[in-house]
């Protein structure tokens, strides 16, 4: 709603005989092609008005392409299509020529990226506890397309990675820390996650170290 001056007014209701009086505006003078979609009514009207007047070829390709860039949007984002999607990246992974290419890119982009600040002190502990893991997490190594944070350098299968508390209690992340895991486990990695917290607000240097310990004993 607009006051005297043209302005917007925020946090205006309107009434129910406001809003019939707008719904019937809408129906007779229909301006946008998404009411025809959910009014059968409105749709009718818009065929009528449509009648009789010839589109030119160019806005009929237009039109078929905005049509077409909906439903692939609509397409994409279901469960569906991420799933075909993530399958059509695994068979591609699995070609030795694509795999060889995708790794130098990943190279290129992560050699320039440098370690968080819980990555940092982690790297710290490290080295001041002499333990067996190296930082890798600037695509010195990726597996499947994950790049892990730290590996074991005595040769054994295992893998540090640091979660930071928000993004990796994100629903989409949560997930796609799921697939990695699988992934490292695939390739026969054990894989050891310490949280942002630990290293920060509840840092406790020795219960760190006997986790990364216990780990590294492991076979």
């Amino acid at each position: 709603m607009r006051d005297k001056l043209g302005r917007f007014v925020k946090g205006h209701k309107h009434s129910k005989e406001a809003k019939l009086k707008m719904r019937q505006r809408r129906l007779e003078n229909p301006s946008f092609y998404w009411l025809g979609k959910k009014r059968p009514e409105v749709g009718e009207i818009i065929r009528k008005r449509l009648e009789g007047i010839k589109l030119t070829e160019d806005h009929k390709k237009k039109i078929s392409k905005t049509v077409i860039k909906k439903e692939l949007w609509r397409y994409m984002n279901t469960d569906e299509a991420k799933k075909n999607s993530r399958l059509a990246k695994k068979k591609l992974w699995e070609n030795p020529i694509y795999r060889k290419k995708q790794i130098k890119l990943l190279m290129k982009r992560r050699l320039c990226k440098r370690p968080t600040k819980p990555e940092r002190i982690l790297i710290d502990l490290i080295k001041r506890n002499n333990l067996p893991f190296s930082y890798v997490g600037n695509g010195k190594i990726i597996i499947e397309g994950f790049n892990p944070d730290f590996i074991n350098n005595n040769g054994l299968k295992q893998i540090i990675e640091v979660n930071g508390d928000y993004w990796h209690n994100l629903p989409k992340v949560i997930k796609r820390d799921e697939r990695k895991i699988g992934v490292y486990k695939k390739y026969g990695y054990k894989t050891l996650t310490i949280w942002e917290d630990e290293l920060k607000k509840n840092f406790n240097e020795n219960k760190i170290v006997e986790r990364i310990k216990v780990i590294s004993k492991e076979q």
